[in-house]
């Protein structure tokens, strides 16, 4: 399982992403048996990032959903990370959809997901970055530009090392 996961998690690393061979692997760790529920909570939070990258972020959506109820007795730090995807799905469900009613929904959802996530995460977390960046991103697209500016500003003074420079200074522009 570790060696299975190494190669994912070098195929979502690399220039570009081999996502076929990243969910190629995440299937095959799927199918071993015995497979410890933090394993469990792993690949379903790498099967989301391919889901999400792909642009099928409703499967995303639906898919953690449904299997977190099954997840009892996982880590706190992993289920907040997946918590993380969760809010990471459904903004980009917000972003794909043409309905209104629907993008507000997924948004709240998306918020919701990120506060229980940070919670469990905690500040120090490699991850903390993106949930303030994501919060920063729904309060941008709900018209929420001082909260938006607060989050995009923090992402860049506090997380500066980050992958979500980029976004950050995106929207802050």
């Amino acid at each position: 399982v570790e060696v299975l996961r190494a190669v994912a998690e070098g195929s979502l690393a690399s220039t570009p992403p081999n996502h076929a061979l990243a969910m190629e692997m995440i299937n095959r760790i799927n199918a071993e048996p015995g497979l410890s529920v933090d394993d469990r909570v792993w690949a379903l939070s790498k099967q989301a990032d391919v889901l999400i990258a792909s642009g099928f972020s409703a499967d995303a959506v639906s898919r953690i959903v449904r299997t977190i109820p099954r997840l009892e007795g996982a880590g706190r730090e992993l289920m907040g990370e997946l918590l993380v995807m969760l809010g990471r799905a459904y903004l980009a469900e917000a972003s794909a959809t043409h309905d209104p009613a629907v993008a507000a929904d997924c948004l709240y959802e998306a918020g919701r997901q990120l506060a229980r996530a940070s919670e469990m995460i905690g500040t120090d977390h490699a991850q903390s970055w993106l949930v303030t960046l994501l919060r920063a991103e729904i309060a941008h697209h709900q018209g929420e530009l001082e909260p938006a500016r607060r989050g995009y500003r923090t992402v860049l003074d506090d997380y500066g090392f980050s992958d979500g420079r980029a976004a950050a200074l995106l929207g802050l522009a």
